[in-house]
Parts: structure tokens; sequence; C-alpha cells
């Protein structure tokens, strides 16, 4: 399948922008960080912790993600708005409602504040990504005793992208939080199997480094990217964007196989 453009350079540029801006963050934020006594290994560590953060921090953090929409035309005034409604209390709370993507909440908190919800859910977790970097970054030890299938163990993000290392090994990469961890090559990230007659890798005939990986025990995918044959280190933020044309081919393979089941 022929390698489409999906987005343009300037709606990438600009993506771009708000992943800059979340490293720059990740860098920056003190975050104190309690875990529960005893972590379940099967619950993401989101769920088995509280964070605090320099409420202050966040606040400019969240004022400095707002200026980046100043290229995108027709927001000014949600933006404003936004903006005055944004104090150090409602961020945290904000933030904290991105981290734990209560979708019903965040409705909810757009309308009372009377902006497009689009908006606000993508301001809130462009600053919550930040929050979730320093955790996973911090966290490692706790990250690796627990073993989930179907979620990033730190943030529950569905593990829909992997790299190849320069090991040579498969590693799960969260375009949320960044996290990775290393699997077998040939096991199902959403339900663990590992039966190869089940396994079905695609490979994009424009890109022999990317294929993507179907389970038809589950019907989910996970593209597949080595990384070994890329010069530069791109985020995985951005990786996510750049491959969604592999979503595309496993979406139209999903389609017609369960096209013949009915």
């Amino acid at each position: 399948m022929k390698k489409a453009k999906a987005f343009s350079d300037e709606y990438l540029h600009l993506q771009q922008s708000f992943i800059d801006k979340q490293i720059e963050w990740n860098q920056k934020l003190q975050i104190e960080i309690n875990l529960a006594d005893n972590i379940s290994a099967n619950q993401p560590l989101i769920h088995e912790m509280s964070w605090k953060a320099d409420a202050d921090q966040l606040l400019q953090c969240f004022h400095e993600t707002l200026a980046l929409f100043d290229s995108v035309s027709g927001v000014k005034d949600d933006v404003d708005r936004l903006g005055k409604a944004a104090t150090t209390g409602n961020v945290v709370k904000w933030v904290q409602t991105g981290i734990m993507q209560d979708s019903g909440a965040l409705s909810e908190l757009a309308k009372e504040i009377g902006v497009e919800k689009w908006l606000f859910n993508f301001a809130i977790e462009n600053v919550a990504r930040s929050v979730l970097q320093v955790i996973a970054r911090s966290e490692q030890e706790a990250l690796s005793k627990i073993e989930l299938f179907g979620a990033c163990p730190c943030c529950s993000e569905p593990p829909r992208l992997a790299e190849i290392n320069d090991a040579g090994k498969k590693a799960l990469v969260c375009p949320r939080c960044h996290h990775q961890w290393v699997v077998k090559k040939t096991a199902c990230a959403y339900c663990g199997s590992e039966d190869h007659t089940k396994m079905t890798f695609i490979q994009n005939t424009e890109g022999s480094h990317e294929q993507v990986q179907v389970c038809e025990n589950c019907y989910n995918y996970t593209k597949i990217i080595d990384t070994k044959r890329n010069l530069a280190q791109v985020s995985p933020t951005l990786l996510d964007l750049q491959s969604i044309h592999l979503d595309y081919i496993a979406a139209d393979f999903l389609e017609e196989q369960q096209s013949k089941i009915h």
C-alpha cells in the first residue's frame, strides 16, 4: 500500500511545537509521587499512586501551552476564556482529571467554562503528558513489576506503537507518557496471545522498516517501527502521528477479515 501523506507540514509543525513544550516541561516540573503500599501487577500505575506538583509551575505550563494556539485560526475567544478561568486550583483539578482520561468530567468542565470540548481536552492533555512523562521516567522500578496487556503500564494508553530497538528487541512505546517496555516479538500486546497462526505481520511496501502486527484472536493491532534505521531521534508522540498510514493499513485488513466472518 502506498504511503499517503496524512497530515500537512503545517499541522505536523504545530504538533511538534506542542511536543517540544511537553518535553521542555517534563524536565522542569517538580512532582512528588506517592505509591500505594502494594502495587497491583495488573493495574496501570496511575491507579496505584497519587501525585502532587508545584501548582504555580503547572499553571505556567498551562499558559505556555495555550500560547501555542496563537497560530490556530478561530480559537482566540475560547483560548482567552480558558486563560481567564485558569487558576492554580483549577489547573491542578483539570490536569488530574485529564490524566485519568475521565471524558465525562472533562466535557462538563469545558461546558462550565464555555469553551469547545476539543480545545479544552487538547490543552489539558498536553500538560497532563508532561506530568505523566515525569512519572514514567521516575518510577521505572515500580513499572518493571507491572505485567499488563492491553494498556500502558504507566498511563493506560492502548499499546498501539512498538519499536525494534538497537538490541533488536521489540519494545512497546507509549506515545502519551513515553514509557517503554520490552515484550516478546510475536506476542499480541492486547491479549497476550502467542499463537502464531492468529498473527499477521503486514509489511508497508513504501517503508521496509515499518509493519503492522494484527492479532486475529482479539482483532487489535500494533504498529512496529524499526528505529535502528532512523538517524534522528523522534518523539514517540510524533512517531505515532507520522505512522498513521499504518493505522489505515491495519483498519483495511481488519475490515476485510471481519467481513469474511459475517
